[in-house]
């Protein structure tokens, strides 16, 4: 499973700055893409094999960390708080429910 760098994203649109300028699975600017309708869950807390390995990770409290977990990759993402991180997953799990609904029609 190829691991991205965990970012620490203060926002929810950083956070979408970092999926966005992905395209078509080649690197842009030193990036890889992520597509939506390729993450089969999220994660909540540091359960992937990158937050589990990272050094960097053990100062930052599972509460504030999830995944975007792909069959071959995972993002591994910090909040700032629990209550971001659980606002950032929720807004996932509704973009992907969006994505996965607009597939079906």
């Amino acid at each position: 499973m190829q691991m991205f760098k965990r970012q620490k994203c203060k926002t929810f649109s950083e956070l979408l700055n970092l999926l966005l300028p992905f395209a078509g699975g080649r690197p842009v600017n030193r990036r890889r893409e992520l597509p939506i309708p390729e993450i089969m869950f999220i994660d909540i807390g540091k359960n992937t094999a990158g937050f589990v390995s990272g050094q960097s990770s053990m100062d930052v409290p599972q509460d504030f960390c999830f995944s975007l977990v792909t069959s071959d990759q995972s993002l591994d993402l910090e909040a700032t708080s629990k209550m971001e991180r659980e606002a950032m997953a929720q807004g996932f799990s509704m973009l992907m429910a969006t994505v996965e609904a607009a597939a079906m029609v």
